[in-house]
């Protein structure tokens, strides 16, 4: 492992022949393939649905098909980017739908989902490659 430092807190960087890709592209395909993904698939089309504000609330759009693209063009160079633009999705829809509704509903059960998944994802890395003993935790 080694650290890599971001302000105040260090991010863990697994080895690199670590399958954390794989176990990424899963987790992004259980997302694809569930009932109430179709919002999430692709860029919101916010022309076509008369969602002129769109693009002034939601600075940073982020969608399913985007991440399978980044993915499929290795722009990932941990996990932590791509739970990033995984969570950019969900927090997109809450920002801009209204709480309560059946789209904010869904990223809402959609982040507690994915917040497990990805927790077990790292917990797999970190068992099968566990921190030397001298790690200092900073």
């Amino acid at each position: 492992f080694t650290k890599k430092a971001t302000d105040n807190n260090c991010t863990i960087m697994p080895p690199k022949d670590l399958e954390w890709k794989k176990q990424c592209q899963k987790i992004l395909d259980a997302f694809c393939a569930d009932k109430n993904a179709q919002p999430f698939l692709e860029p919101v089309p916010w022309k076509a649905y008369g969602l002129y504000d769109y693009p002034q609330i939601v600075k940073h759009p982020m969608d399913f098909g985007t991440i399978q693209k980044k993915m499929n063009g290795k722009k990932y160079h941990n996990p932590d980017d791509f739970a990033a633009d995984m969570r950019q999705v969900f927090a997109n829809c809450m920002l801009y739908n209204q709480e309560g509704s059946d789209y904010y509903v869904i990223a809402d059960k959609f982040t507690k989902q994915f917040e497990k998944r990805f927790l077990l994802l790292l917990l797999g890395i970190f068992k099968k490659y566990p921190p030397k003993k001298n790690y200092s935790g900073h």
